[in-house]
């Protein structure tokens, strides 16, 4: 890994309040806002700027909380996305499978199949097809091999085959 110089950019929709670095760290900016307070009416109060406390989901994904009228939860691999990553696609996949290496060096982005044969190559799901995935794959013979099929999305070739013949998955058109 190289030593890159942390670069922190604005969030969309959250310009002067929020900003995100290139390194997956989030933080408030200074400023100043207006609060009615019940003794004193309208009263303008400073906060600092800190960086944000970042909290884990049930997958592992690191998320914040963004506030501007109301709270928001997001997930910082797609902030750093957002922000970093140029490409097409609107899935954001990690390069090294670790959903918590949030770096824009780590980010890249991608369609739907790719996120899923991402996540099989690197072992973070299981192998269970799902209706969905059964209707792309049928849409994609239409232009591909079932060779390109299987290599494009780490699906085993056997299985795209069956698919496609209708072997398996007979109930979906």
């Amino acid at each position: 890994m190289t030593d890159k110089i942390e670069e922190w950019r604005d969030i969309s929709g959250y310009e002067g309040f929020y900003q995100v670095s290139n390194t997956g760290k989030v933080r408030s900016l200074p400023r100043t806002i207006t609060v009615n307070s019940i003794t004193q009416g309208l009263v303008r109060k400073n906060l600092s700027g800190k960086q944000l406390k970042l909290h884990q989901d049930k997958n592992g994904y690191l998320y914040v909380w963004l506030w501007k009228n109301g709270k928001k939860f997001s997930r910082v691999h797609k902030l750093v996305a957002d922000a970093f990553v140029t490409g097409n696609g609107e899935y954001v996949l990690h390069k090294d499978g670790n959903n918590q290496n949030n770096s824009s060096e780590n980010l890249y982005r991608g369609s739907q199949l790719e996120n899923i044969a991402d996540a099989i190559r690197h072992g973070t799901i299981k192998r269970k097809l799902t209706e969905q995935q059964v209707i792309r794959i049928r849409e994609m013979h239409k232009g591909k091999s079932v060779a390109e099929i299987s290599k494009n999305t780490g699906i085993l070739y056997g299985t795209v085959d069956a698919v496609i013949k209708r072997r398996s998955w007979k109930h979906v058109q």
